[in-house]
């Protein structure tokens, strides 16, 4: 059966998602898309559920270092039902710095990664010699 037409959620039912996350987290569980269920979801109960979960992050400890902005490439909008990017918000707790740079080798990547010309149509970058 097809979830019917997402409707704003009310503000317990968006609560309860937001609790149900962040009780999932570093569980590995996963779950159905919450766009599934029947009652469906909004991408306006989305940003207000991540605000719910922004609070329950800094509650605990965290703090905010900026957002992640996803789906910047219109080409991929139709396949994934989306008309606009959208953005979630990055902690401490969830970005990592690097101390040691690491370089990853094209033959190691599946091989649509290596094609002669990038997403952007320009050629490879040389390597040096």
């Amino acid at each position: 059966m097809a979830p019917s037409p997402a409707v704003a959620a009310s503000p317990a039912d968006l609560a309860a998602i937001a609790a149900e996350i962040f009780a999932m987290l570093g569980t590995g569980r996963q779950v159905a898309p919450f766009t599934s269920r029947e009652s469906g979801l909004t991408l306006d109960d989305a940003y207000r559920i991540m605000a719910l979960l922004n609070q329950k992050y800094e509650a605990r400890g965290a703090r905010r270092l900026g957002r992640k902005i996803g789906f910047t490439n219109r080409t991929i909008w139709q396949q994934y039902n989306v008309h606009a990017p959208i953005w979630g918000y990055v902690y401490d707790s969830t970005v990592h710095d690097l101390e040691a740079p690491r370089r990853c080798r094209l033959r190691s990547l599946p091989s649509h990664a290596s094609s002669r010309r990038s997403s952007s149509g320009l050629p490879p970058r040389r390597r040096p010699t």
